[in-house]
């Protein structure tokens, strides 16, 4: 499809997704080169391994490029985008970031690089790809890992092994998991999420999540969480599925858990009782998500032993429950949850951690998110004690529509939750908000999948200088 001599640009380079693609791309010996709205992390180390990075999107960006480039873009990219628009004019090839993903998964990668394990899913697939990867990369089976976050275990997002295995995260958000056909996948849950691209309508996730798993290969594998109502459904009667979870209708299942800092388990495969595991990832859900890497690496022959060595090694990722220090006392966490799902399962998970307070401070993402999904915002926030709303997130350019205000959520909160709510605006004041607030032995979760990151992290550069 893509020889030596083809020359990449990426539209939006710097976000986690692509600039592991970018990275992969230069490491094999393509031409690589990217744009984006602002420098960041990413960008800076795409710089460093001599890939041409630009800042702001402008025609000029793509105008040097060769006849035969390939333009990378993802679903985010508006179309009006001056880039697309110059690749369009120019009759170069423009392909979405699921056509390159699937390029590695499809064994371009090398001759031995045969078996493609897409992970998918409402939430979780961050954690359970990162999870799958440490197994199979610390048992010896060196795979390829592609992961929207950065890994400690890799020092960034992407890893070019020489196994079999092509481990990677298969976005539902959008449909463009349906670009991909694995011989493995897995599922964490079914969930209405994304439905702007959708339809609206929570049936059309159902029936794309059917058609992905339509898509197995012959021969292949299918690893869905028992204790998920819609995979349950979907998943019966389909020919070699592992049912993972901690309810009954589980194969794979874990007993005897104990949440902590350091949780603790017992696998049993049906009524084998495989033996205990200790994860240094906190929560019930968590739980949840080792199971299935547990199911895929025994898949692949690991011994069970083999995996009770290896698993407390892994110690998270970035943006999920990814604690940024501890200062006089109070724990500061950064986490990428913004459904309300994952929300109340991240601060479950703070409250099985720590002793104290746990002080929320929850961006939103999106406003058409935040409306459709507002009556489980309200009750989602219940292991707090403190919740601080600022406003949401959105893309450049994003227009508030006519609707419910943030002070209308942070009263719903209040309400639902039973927990004290505020809203603050200011990203300064939201530290000094905080400060106010946090005492020793108490917990601030910077909670959402926008720029909240950013503040948190400033808040604790504010406090490792004092």
């Amino acid at each position: 499809m893509w020889g030596r001599e083809t020359p990449f640009h990426f539209i939006g380079i710097g976000g986690q997704s692509m600039s592991g693609l970018a990275q992969a791309l230069s490491q094999l010996g393509f031409s690589v080169s990217g744009s984006d709205l602002h420098r960041n992390e990413r960008t800076e180390a795409l710089r460093a391994l001599g890939i041409l990075v630009s800042y702001g999107h402008s025609w000029a960006a793509v105008e040097g490029l060769a006849p035969q480039a390939v333009v990378v873009y993802t679903t985010d990219v508006p179309g009006d985008n001056p880039e697309l628009g110059a690749a369009r004019y120019r009759g170069l090839a423009v392909v979405h970031r699921s056509v390159v993903l699937n390029w590695f998964l499809e064994g371009n990668l090398r001759a031995g690089s045969t078996d493609p394990i897409a992970i998918t899913g409402t939430h979780g697939k961050t954690t359970t790809s990162a999870l799958i990867g440490y197994l199979l990369l610390r048992g010896g089976l060196d795979p390829s890992i592609f992961v929207a976050t950065d890994l400690p275990y890799l020092g960034g997002n992407v890893h070019l092994g020489t196994g079999r295995a092509v481990v990677a995260e298969a976005d539902e958000s959008d449909g463009s998991l349906l670009a991909y056909h694995p011989l493995w996948t897995v599922m964490t849950n079914v969930e209405p999420e994304h439905l702007e691209h959708y339809d609206d309508d929570f049936a059309n996730v159902v029936t794309t999540m059917e058609r992905f798993l339509d898509q197995i290969r012959p021969g292949g594998h299918a690893v869905l969480c028992a204790d998920d109502a819609t995979l349950w459904t979907i998943g019966q009667d389909r020919p070699d599925v592992l049912w993972y979870g901690l309810g009954p209708r589980a194969e794979l299942t874990a007993r005897d858990v104990r949440l902590g800092e350091v949780s603790t388990f017992t696998v049993r495969r049906g009524e084998v009782e495989l033996g205990s595991v200790a994860l240094c990832i906190p929560g019930r859900h968590n739980v949840q998500n080792a199971l299935s890497a547990i199911g895929v690496a025994l898949g692949y022959g690991m011994p069970f032993h083999q995996v009770q060595e290896i698993l407390p090694g892994f110690t998270g990722s970035a943006r999920r429950f990814e604690v940024l220090g501890t200062f006089s006392g109070v724990a500061v966490i950064t986490d990428y949850a913004h459904h309300p799902t994952e929300i109340r399962a991240t601060l479950a998970a703070a409250r099985t951690r720590y002793r104290g307070r746990i002080i929320a401070v929850f961006q939103p993402h999106r406003y058409q998110r935040l409306y459709s999904l507002w009556d489980l915002f309200l009750g989602a926030f219940r292991d707090a004690d403190h919740v601080i709303v600022t406003d949401p997130y959105g893309p450049a350019g994003t227009v508030r529509p006519e609707g419910r205000a943030v002070t209308d959520l942070v009263a719903g909160i209040r309400a639902g939750s039973g927990v004290d709510a505020a809203y603050v605006s200011d990203r300064a004041e939201i530290g000094k908000r905080c400060a106010a607030l946090a005492r020793s032995g108490d917990a601030v979760l910077f909670l959402g999948a926008g720029d909240i990151d950013a503040v948190g992290r400033e808040w604790v550069d504010h406090l490792a200088m004092q």
